[in-house]
């Protein structure tokens, strides 16, 4: 059994979480509600995993799934569910060297959800079309 930490901003908790699977591709996508992963760095060799495309599923999924921030993470707002896991020597992923409690002091609730358009500009973006 392996032991991952996992962030839920709509219920605001972080917990543990066992896998008996160990790394499961598709039990990681049921239990964070996604079908595509990022993963980033965000304590010593522990490594989260959330949805890659939280961000562009518009500001009512925002609202429903919860968003939060992880104080000196990349990422500047973070959607939906969050799963901290460990790395190996070899890249393997394993149980996380953080604590709960270690992950829950890194976390920053959002409690008003910003629109697309504010995230555009926290994040600096400028959408523009293409030209062929």
């Amino acid at each position: 059994m392996v032991k991952r930490i996992l962030i839920d901003p709509r219920a605001k908790t972080v917990t543990e979480y066992t896998s008996t699977t160990g790394f499961d591709l598709e039990e990681i996508y049921a239990l964070l509600g996604c079908s595509c992963i990022t993963s980033f760095g965000i304590r010593g060799e522990d490594v989260a995993l959330c949805d890659d495309e939280g961000l562009l599923k518009g500001d009512h999924y925002m609202e429903l799934a919860g968003c939060y921030t992880l104080k000196g993470a990349s990422q500047s707002h973070l959607v939906g569910r969050t799963l901290v896991v460990g790395t190996g020597n070899e890249g393997q992923t394993i149980s996380p060297q953080s604590s709960v409690q270690e992950i829950q002091d890194l976390v920053v609730w959002v409690d008003n959800v910003p629109t697309t358009e504010q995230m555009d500009e926290l994040m600096d973006i400028k959408v523009t079309g293409w030209d062929v």
